[in-house]
């Protein structure tokens, strides 16, 4: 029985690394691929870029409690 459990538990740990494996490769595309076999014309949409802004919400009037 103890033998069966380790079995069934390394079995369940394999299973989920090569899900979790498989998930992380899937993810990785090439934006170049979006834009293969389209019907119409589209232009490339440009990345945002977020400027690295650092505020305090105190300066903008709130306080402590609500």
């Amino acid at each position: 029985m103890n033998l069966l459990k380790t079995i069934f538990t390394l079995v369940t740990a394999v299973l989920f690394s090569v899900c979790a494996v498989s998930q992380t490769v899937s993810k990785t595309w090439q934006t170049e691929d979006l834009y293969k076999g389209i019907e119409f014309k589209m232009s490339r949409v440009q990345e945002p870029v977020i400027p690295k802004n650092s505020v305090s919400i105190t300066d903008f009037g709130a306080t402590s409690g609500g």
